[in-house]
């Protein structure tokens, strides 16, 4: 037996009372014979044996009395967790409090973020002196791992402190952490407390299972409190998709917003909205059904040029963060053209059809020799058009251009060859040509069959694209390419072979011509295709592509600042928060950057100039609510081979003494209270008969 008050039990010592008083009661009486008594003698032995009976019982009651209360009062368990007194043994408590948005929901207690940080507060002033223990935030976990301290006032600080984060990661992560900061410590009692609204969907993943019975042994005692809650009311933006591939002042932007309804209930007319540049600038209707996805349509007219910050927004419901996302574009407002040549007036009608359109945005064109490319720093521009190849200079600069994410339009010169073409083809890693054809004698033409309409280059071209025949040009000479190749073919040949192909390459786009454009090719630059096809171009290949990967809050980000060697570098949040980056946190030209801890979108500036505007989202699983039952907690700590005790806190206002009686054993001094009641009503039966024995001598 363990005695959480072992200092009570110098109260023992008041057990000798009762015998002392006893004993001073046992004075010796003067004996006087009377002849008349005599014959009463015989029968008040009897009597006074009795009584002197009764007198000892009462002395054993009321030592049993004081023992019992002084027992209570030390507060006895049932088991003991180590030899000696259990107050001896140290404790490692380590706190998992789960801080991801969907913790806000608020509910006639308060939120259940609040009520995890009262629950905290709670068990760590319950630890005792030379304990120690750590608080371990969901969001933190791969970023932080804290340590365990003694400094229990520091924790609460820490507690009262925190707040709801926008990064959402799996519980798992915690719980490996913590796990090993338990297994680290030497102290006997080892606790983990684990504080979430327990989704389905933020446990962990199968590929995650890992074997943790060495570091969850059986001295771990793992508390689990499933947090009290309604059912949130809650539709979220899971993504946006920018749809307008070309970008241009007084032309339609034009997104997709994928909207899910979590609820269990079916949703009418809600309202989304689209914001560029914190303007209102299109709203639209919308209904959902239980569970379901439903894309909405948001359009607006570009007013402006530069870096667009894109906000899609529904209306306000129980969680809040998933109500926004958003995404960033670059309208530009000059274009830089770097042209290189192999024969002088080979790119004439290029240049011809950049000036055709007044609508095009002020463009800054440069023409060079074919030969000068190895030797000209092509980042300075936004776009490459190449006419004509060569077989004797390096195309390595080309491709580090291309792979950056780099545009370029690739078409022959008069005199290219095949074998030239395919230099070029091999250096950016696309497919080679497989030869070059005369058509003027040849017995069956060639002729354009298919234009890929709805591709940004031709997406709007034709009104009525069922009803419009190609007005294809004559081709008198082509360099031809697989059929099967690789690449999305936008315009096919008869022959089913491709004559503009759109390739990616690493970041960048490539637009691959099988025609040059001069008369002795072909008739194509007088075609009234060939203005539109050269300056959409320049728009698609100067764009900025999106991620295809969405960034959530808490990844890490890496930025493209090999441009800028050398310069102050500042990054800009949500709400004005501005952050300077230090050149020492740049690796070969990319800064990664592991702050991204609230979502919006993200200004990189140098030198006070943005040079480029990242979109961090809230990521969508942690809108799910589906959540846990808590034997299918149980479960995953079986799939990680723990042998913890695992307690499921139904009660929280008892969740201290439970965590008591688990870390001590079952406490008992009710019982002995009770016993102290009964041996006490016991006495006062017994003493009143002897009283009554007494006064009758």
């Amino acid at each position: 037996m363990t005695f959480l008050n072992p200092a009570v039990l110098f109260g023992l010592l008041a057990a000798g009372i009762p015998v002392l008083i006893h004993l001073l009661n046992l004075r010796k009486l003067k004996k006087i014979e009377i002849s008349t008594l005599v014959f009463l003698q015989e029968m008040q032995k009897n009597k006074i044996k009795k009584i002197k009976l009764k007198q000892l019982l009462l002395l054993l009651l009321r030592v049993l009395i004081v023992l019992a209360l002084v027992t209570a009062f030390a507060r006895p368990t049932l088991q003991s967790v180590t030899f000696g007194s259990a107050s001896a043994a140290k404790t490692t408590a380590v706190f998992i409090v789960d801080d991801s948005y969907s913790m806000n929901v608020l509910d006639v207690s308060g939120s259940k973020f609040n009520l995890a940080r009262q629950y905290v507060k709670k068990h760590i002033a319950n630890l005792q002196e030379g304990d120690d223990a750590a608080v371990l935030f969901t969001s933190r976990a791969g970023t932080e791992t804290p340590a365990l301290t003694g400094n229990l006032k520091s924790l609460l600080s820490i507690v009262d402190e925190a707040r709801i984060s926008d990064v959402s990661r799996s519980l798992h992560e915690s719980v490996l952490i913590a796990a090993q900061l338990i297994g680290a410590s030497d102290n006997f009692n080892k606790e983990l407390y684990i504080l979430s609204d327990l989704q389905q969907s933020r446990l962990i993943t199968d590929s995650l299972f890992t074997d943790m019975s060495a570091l969850l042994t059986e001295r771990v005692q793992v508390y689990l409190f499933p947090l009290p809650g309604r059912q949130p009311y809650n539709l979220g933006i899971d993504s946006m998709h920018v749809n307008s591939a070309i970008l241009q002042r007084d032309k339609q932007l034009r997104t997709t917003v994928y909207l899910h309804n979590y609820t269990d209930a079916a949703v009418k007319n809600s309202v989304a909205s689209l914001f560029i540049n914190g303007e209102r600038v299109s709203q639209k209707g919308f209904s959902a059904e239980p569970g379901a996805t439903v894309p909405v349509q948001l359009e607006a007219v570009i007013k402006n040029t530069g870096y667009l910050e894109i906000v899609a927004a529904i209306e306000d419901d129980d969680i809040q963060t998933d109500n926004k996302v958003y995404a960033a574009v670059k309208v530009p407002d000059q274009i830089s053209i770097g042209i290189f040549e192999k024969q002088p007036g080979d790119s004439r009608f290029i240049q011809a059809a950049l000036n055709a359109d007044d609508s095009l945005t002020s463009i800054k064109t440069e023409i060079k020799p074919l030969g000068m490319l190895p030797s000209t720093g092509l980042e300075k521009y936004d776009l490459l058009y190449i006419v004509g190849a060569e077989d004797k200079i390096s195309f390595e600069r080309l491709s580090r251009y291309v792979n950056a994410g780099g545009g370029a339009f690739l078409c022959p010169g008069t005199n290219s060859t095949a074998a030239e073409y395919n230099v070029i083809n091999s250096a950016l890693g696309i497919p080679a040509a497989s030869g070059m054809r005369e058509l003027k004698d040849a017995p069956l033409p060639l002729y354009f069959a298919k234009i890929e309409d709805e591709h940004p280059l031709f997406n709007g071209i034709f009104k009525d694209r069922k009803k419009k025949t190609i007005d294809s040009p004559e081709l008198n000479r082509v360099i031809l390419f697989p059929a099967n190749g690789a690449g999305r073919k936008l315009i096919t040949l008869n022959s089913n072979e491709p004559m503009l192909t759109e390739y990616r390459v690493g970041k960048g786009k490539v637009l691959l011509l099988g025609i040059a454009p001069v008369p002795a090719w072909g008739t194509l630059p007088f075609k009234g295709i060939f203005i539109p096809l050269v300056y959409r171009a320049v728009y698609f290949l100067s764009a900025n592509e999106s991620e295809t990967t969405p960034r959530f809050a808490g990844d890490e980000l890496s930025f493209d600042v090999s441009r800028q060697p050398g310069k102050v570098l500042k990054l800009i949040k949500t709400g004005g928060i501005n952050e300077t980056i230090s050149g020492v946190e740049q690796i070969n030209g990319t800064l990664n950057y592991k702050k991204s801890d609230v979502t919006g979108n993200y200004q990189l500036q140098v030198d006070g100039k943005t040079t480029g505007v990242y979109p961090v989202n809230h990521n969508p699983v942690e809108s799910d609510m589906k959540l846990l039952q808590p034997a299918d907690f149980k479960v995953y700590l079986e799939r990680l081979h723990a042998a913890s005790a695992l307690h499921i806190i139904k009660d929280a206002g008892r969740s201290v003494q439970e965590v008591k009686e688990a870390r001590y054993g079952s406490e008992l001094w009710k019982w002995f209270l009770i016993l102290a009641f009964i041996l006490a009503v016991t006495e006062s039966l017994i003493a009143r008969d002897a009283k009554k024995d007494l006064s009758s001598l």
